[in-house]
């Protein structure tokens, strides 16, 4: 098992639905690289959709915004999106979530020990912003980890260590 961190302290969310983070990442954000990544990946392989993608990718690139697409169009584009998602990687996509290395989200996002979280990673990697983080897709909703090492409860007995870092 692979585990990554987050902190919801830097632009922290408790949003895990997949359209509510697309729908935030691509509208609001503008992070197109998500949508490029997804076609140079293969993850979608619908040529209508690739059309549309590649449209909205080339407003959100000259404009940072998409200004004729209603919030109802957004929801519609981004369910289209999720479902060719889930076709293509043989899962139901229902949630997506940053991550990072423990040393990323304590330096780059300003998390401190109280407020980071472990997780488990996904093997759908929706984005790779490489030291900066990875957006996963998950089948079912991923909670935080509750990992315990040995060395925090010498008292109790057949404790796993999963991750020393978590």
């Amino acid at each position: 098992m692979a585990v990554m961190y987050r902190t919801e302290v830097y632009s922290g969310s408790t949003k895990r639905y997949f359209d509510d983070v697309l729908r935030f990442e691509l509208f609001e954000l503008g992070n197109v690289h998500i949508l490029h990544e997804l076609i140079q990946n293969e993850l979608v392989s619908n040529s209508d959709l690739i059309i549309e993608i590649e449209s909205l990718g080339n407003e959100l690139e000259e404009n940072g915004y998409v200004d004729d697409m209603s919030e109802s169009d957004q929801i519609e584009f981004v369910e289209k999106l999720r479902q060719e998602l889930s076709a293509q990687v043989g899962q139901d996509i229902q949630y997506a979530l940053w991550l990072a290395d423990k040393a990323c989200v304590q330096g780059f996002y300003g998390g401190r020990d109280s407020d980071i979280a472990c997780y488990e990673t996904s093997n759908v990697i929706l984005s790779d912003l490489g030291q900066h983080g990875i957006l996963f897709g998950y089948e079912f909703e991923p909670f935080p980890l509750d990992i315990q090492t040995p060395a925090s409860k010498p008292h109790r007995k057949n404790i796993t260590k999963i991750n020393a870092g978590c």
